[in-house]
């Protein structure tokens, strides 16, 4: 368009302006009051695609990867704002601007909120249970640490009624994100040398099921239960680790917690072992520390880990003379969540870190 053809242009609008101007249709006569040309929502339908992918493709949880609680709800929010803007007729191209921006924003501050895991090399098992939609015996329990130490859902043994872990709630409230266990159910992972270091951390989240009066000998978590090391939940309503070491093999070390566990409740368990210290934590902090030396033996032949059982359904014997007599042992009756074992022993500000992470 020439020089002349705009000036006649703009002379047109002005003077279409000021007649509103005078009717009281129109506060003022500028040109940024009319958007010559049509808007471009194709920056927006960009961004609202890639949040959207973003969103489909993440998962709120305590494994490295995941993100943290909370944080994917603010980044849906976000999303259906951006929407609601491009599908409204009367934005301008200011709005929709504004809109991209806002929503880039909110990926950048989603994706600032992945989680990091803790001590990662050290990490030689995570056991979420997010990922399992269906509990029924076969089924992976898959395992999050670098170690790929994945576990089976397996029946318990006859003696104890067969029973096989089921979906709980997990201590958020939420479905399908944590097990339940009675009867000898279990999960079982297969032997590896990972997960018989010579000092050790274990973390976990436990509910034990309210019974009057309280079940001796329930299992939590457990490799070989007289030669080895296990975590059990006793009828005082305190947790026992039961180990080997090394240095005086087939003589058990024995410590536990000082204060009673509350049944019915959802409580974060850490108990680490080596450098001459068993310390149990309790809802991220320290609840008792004993002096007690020795490294844990390593088991030659390993026997495969359990949790919900002292040990593997295929292990028990009806022989009172065994050492796998059936009757000797027991199991959890209860639900366990976010199970972690470390090679390492973890400092007093890394468990309050996993405690911070994922508690309600």
């Amino acid at each position: 368009m020439g020089k002349s053809k705009r000036r006649e242009a703009l002379g047109i609008f002005y003077l279409f302006c000021l007649a509103l101007f005078y009717l009281g249709l129109l506060n003022s006569c500028s040109t940024t009051d009319v958007i010559l040309g049509p808007v471009t929502k194709t920056d927006l339908s960009k961004s609202i695609s890639a949040a959207t992918k973003v969103v489909i493709n993440t998962y709120e949880g305590a494994a490295a990867g995941n993100y943290a609680r909370g944080s994917r709800a603010i980044l849906i929010e976000a999303v259906t704002l951006a929407q609601t803007v491009y599908a409204s007729k009367t934005s301008t191209q200011a709005d929709l601007d504004n809109a991209t921006k806002d929503l880039d924003a909110a990926v950048a501050a989603y994706k600032a909120q992945v989680i990091v895991e803790i001590d990662p090399q050290n990490l030689v098992g995570q056991w979420t249970f997010d990922q399992i939609a269906v509990a029924l015996a076969g089924v992976t329990a898959h395992d999050y640490s670098l170690s790929k130490n994945d576990g089976v859902l397996k029946a318990g043994h006859s003696y104890w009624g067969g029973g096989v872990p089921s979906i709980a709630l997990d201590r958020y409230g939420v479905d399908n994100r944590a097990l339940h266990f009675n009867k000898g159910a279990n999960i079982e992972i297969p032997y590896s040398a990972s997960l018989n270091p010579s000092v050790i951390s274990i973390a976990l989240w436990v509910k034990i099921d309210v019974y009057d009066p309280v079940f001796n000998n329930q299992y939590l978590v457990s490799m070989n239960r007289k030669y080895g090391y296990h975590l059990n939940f006793m009828d005082t309503q305190k947790v026992n680790l039961e180990l080997s070491t090394a240095e005086n093999p087939g003589v058990p070390v024995v410590g536990s917690n000082s204060a009673q566990i509350a049944q019915g409740n959802w409580v974060h368990l850490v108990v680490t072992f080596g450098r001459g210290h068993m310390t149990f934590y309790v809802n991220g902090v320290q609840d008792y520390d004993l002096a007690i030396p020795g490294n844990i033996i390593q088991l030659s032949p390993g026997t495969n880990l359990v949790f919900g059982q002292d040990l593997p359904s295929s292990l028990y014997s009806y022989n009172a003379a065994d050492p796998h007599y059936v009757s000797d042992g027991g199991f959890l009756s209860g639900a366990l969540d976010e199970i972690r074992i470390y090679k390492s022993i973890l400092t007093a500000d890394q468990i309050t870190s996993i405690y911070n992470l994922e508690k309600p």
